[in-house]
């Protein structure tokens, strides 16, 4: 499913940026991943095993133009109370390679703060050669905003919370069953579920 983003330079949150709904974008056809005609996710075909290493892994990707400033702050605000509130865990934070730029610095600068402590920034300079399905694979549990992860999250069945807030509404529905957070009480809340019945996420 192809969603096109309008604004005066993609990604670069300028008031009046919206998503679309499903578009052709510059193509002959497309090859969808479910239905009758679907081929399935390639890499779900030769899936190496996963496991449990233990830490919690947070997947942002927040520099897109469709979120708000404030959206932006409840996302890092919730997450960086999140780590705070469970210093005996391990937390991952991988943002988009966009994400981390001086523009975004004061939204995320609360986050940024618990690096170091029970956070770990992964960057392209901090990855050591791992891609994103290496630590999707091995994480326990994870925190994300909607992107392409989630089904990388779905393949390899691991908890997980959604970021859900009102920019998102129209691509919501077509997620099907997920588990939602929109700011700190609802991330903290489900998260304690989460943790307590990881079979229902």
């Amino acid at each position: 499913l192809g969603f096109v983003e309008i604004s005066k330079t993609p990604g670069s949150g300028f008031p009046g940026a919206t998503m679309g709904a499903a578009a052709r974008n510059f193509c002959d056809g497309q090859v969808g991943w479910a239905g009758q005609e679907g081929i399935g996710l390639p890499q779900y075909h030769d899936l190496p095993a996963a496991s449990d290493d233990g830490y919690v892994l947070i997947l942002s990707n927040m520099h897109r133009s469709i979120f708000s400033e404030i959206e932006r702050r409840l996302f890092y605000n919730g997450v960086a109370q999140l780590v705070r509130t469970h210093p005996q865990t391990t937390f991952l934070w991988k943002p988009h390679q966009a994400e981390v730029q001086r523009r975004l610095e004061p939204l995320y600068a609360p986050l940024m703060r618990q690096v170091g402590r029970n956070l770990e920034l992964l960057t392209k300079e901090t990855m050591a050669g791992r891609t994103t399905l290496d630590i999707i694979r091995r994480c326990s549990r994870a925190v994300s905003s909607a992107s392409s992860v989630l089904l990388e999250l779905e393949m390899y069945a691991k908890p997980t919370l959604l970021y859900t807030p009102v920019s998102m509404e129209g691509v919501v529905p077509a997620l099907g069953g997920i588990h939602p957070f929109h700011d700190d009480v609802t991330l903290l809340a489900s998260y304690a579920d989460m943790v307590a019945r990881p079979d229902a996420y």
